[in-house]
Parts: C-alpha cells; sequence; structure tokens
C-alpha cells in the first residue's frame, strides 16, 4: 500500500507526505512515512531573486523491536544569474530500512556548502 499528498501553498512553495506499507521481499511487514516541504521565493529581499528552502523527514518501522530510523534534512538554495549558494544537512540513519524503497546507503550525516561567483563579461566588440 502506499499513499502520497502534495499540497501548494503560496505561489511557489508546497507541503507533502508519503506513506508505504509492505515488504516485497515477503519479510516483516514494514512501514515509511515521510513529510517535505518547499518554501521559495522569486522576491527575495524584495529584489527580483530566487530562494529556497528545502526540508523533509522520513521515518520506517520494521515492525521489529528493534529502533526505528529515520532520515532527515535541510537545504537552503540561492540559485540565481551572478550568484549561486547552496547549504545542505543531511542524515541517514543506520538503521533506517524502508522496505518499500530506495536508500543509497545509510548511516550518513552529511555537510555541503558552496557559493559560486558568474561574473557577465561586458561587449567584447567595442573593446
Amino acid at each position: 500500500m502506499t499513499g502520497w499528498f502534495k499540497q501548494n501553498i503560496l505561489e511557489q512553495s508546497y507541503i507533502g507526505c508519503v506513506y508505504t506499507n509492505g515488504n516485497p521481499n515477503s519479510g516483516p511487514c514494514s512501514s515509511t512515512l515521510g513529510l517535505d516541504a518547499r518554501f521559495a521565493t522569486s522576491d527575495f529581499l524584495g529584489k527580483s531573486q530566487n530562494f529556497a528552502v528545502n526540508a523533509y523527514t522520513v521515518q520506517s518501522d520494521s515492525g521489529e523491536d528493534s529502533d526505528d530510523g529515520q532520515s532527515y534534512g535541510i537545504s537552503a538554495h540561492y540559485p540565481n544569474d551572478k550568484y549561486v549558494g547552496e547549504l545542505v544537512y543531511r542524515v541517514v540513519e543506520d538503521d533506517f530500512d524502508p522496505a518499500r524503497g530506495f536508500v543509497q546507503c545509510s548511516n550518513v550525516k552529511m555537510y555541503r556548502a558552496g557559493v559560486n561567483y558568474n561574473p557577465r563579461p561586458t561587449n567584447f566588440l567595442s573593446m
């Protein structure tokens, strides 16, 4: 069983959730519940610039007596013409194991930050 919901909010943002239940490997029944949100604008600080914040949390429940795992993260993106920046924080706990889903690797804690400066050349033909 799988279900999902996504609702647009404001002009460029949304909130959503997903739920899965079952195990394609005929093991114990497993469920996963996830929530995510994106808050975005193209009028950041009163200027015509883009900015977005994304966040998510996912909980897996294996149906066994072990600890249930989580994955969660938050990111901020500033993707504009001259300057591009991002901050990302993401965690996938060791015991996060959605039976109906895909996880590249577990026991991960990732931080990433970056800024790019992309100047535009002036008119070379007038030189």
